[in-house]
């Protein structure tokens, strides 16, 4: 659309307005009937005229997919705006948009990091939209979204994971995942293929004293600069599931610190606070 156009969806979940709708738009470019070539657009995408999603966007020739989470505003109206740059265009090729699960955003308090706790309102996040950047399956291979309830694409973490291998070992199990389903959690947060793998600290090459110095997994993620005169916040989620393989490591319990962009996030975290099958634990 040469002259910008947008799409307008009845959002009857008036009720709840701090739960999040997922908002998905996928770009493929091509040469049209028309001769525009897509490849070359450039546009803008808003949402309720609130919050801009994308600014001067060209998607990329092998196409995208964008994923959101945009909260709802009551307003029983949920509005998608595709502005073209001058002298360019605007498309979309397919559009999603359906409410959030209740357990996937917002249920546990957001911790943040490397910043003082008063400088920073963490009861404003559920009111920001937020774009997810990375979705990792941990030590397992790639779930499609023929897999998941929501048809999110879980990719492995190999690429990412910056660790010496000989640190770490992946384990597995084919016992049925239990769901703390009395606190809230579901199949919506992740599907079972995502909490049957993971991985854990070598223990071995550790008490045999192979591995000197700081005994840790880390994974490296490249991140876009942000947009100029502005910072860029992440929310990050980490998710565990415990089965016996890590409960046999070490008799006495298992308690880690986790570090997000090289500060403490959590300190002397002990798996037994954070088993409820996948209870997810969110910092940013």
């Amino acid at each position: 659309a040469g002259a910008g156009c947008s799409y307008s969806f009845a959002d009857p979940d008036t009720a709840t307005v701090n739960v999040s709708r997922v908002l998905r738009l996928h770009f493929f470019p091509f040469t049209s009937s028309s001769s525009v070539n897509l490849s070359s657009a450039s546009f803008s995408v808003s949402v309720r005229d609130a919050y801009t999603l994308l600014s001067s966007f060209s998607p990329p020739r092998d196409g995208v997919v964008k994923e959101y989470f945009v909260p709802g505003d009551g307003s029983g109206e949920f509005r998608v705006k595709f502005t073209p740059d001058a002298g360019s265009t605007a498309f979309v090729s397919a559009i999603e948009l359906f409410p959030a699960p209740p357990e996937l955003l917002w249920r546990r308090p957001v911790k943040p990091v490397g910043a003082l706790v008063d400088s920073v309102d963490v009861n404003a996040w559920p009111q920001q939209a937020l774009e997810t950047v990375y979705r990792l399956n941990v030590g397992g291979s790639k779930v499609t979204a023929a897999n998941d309830t929501l048809w999110r694409t879980w990719l492995p973490d190999d690429p990412y994971f910056s660790s010496p291998r000989g640190l770490s070992q992946v384990n597995s199990t084919s016992t049925p995942i239990i769901y703390g389903t009395s606190i809230g959690y579901t199949r919506e947060v992740a599907p079972d293929s995502v909490y049957k793998t993971q991985r854990a600290m070598n223990m071995t090459s550790q008490q045999l004293f192979l591995t000197p110095g700081p005994f840790n997994l880390t994974w490296t993620f490249a991140l876009p600069p942000p947009a100029p005169g502005s910072d860029s916040d992440y929310l990050v989620r980490l998710h565990w599931c415990d089965y016996s393989p890590v409960s046999s490591v070490v008799a006495t319990g298992i308690v880690f610190d986790v570090y997000v962009a090289q500060r403490l996030a959590s300190k002397d975290l002990d798996r037994n606070a954070v088993d409820a099958a996948e209870q997810p634990n969110e910092a940013f």
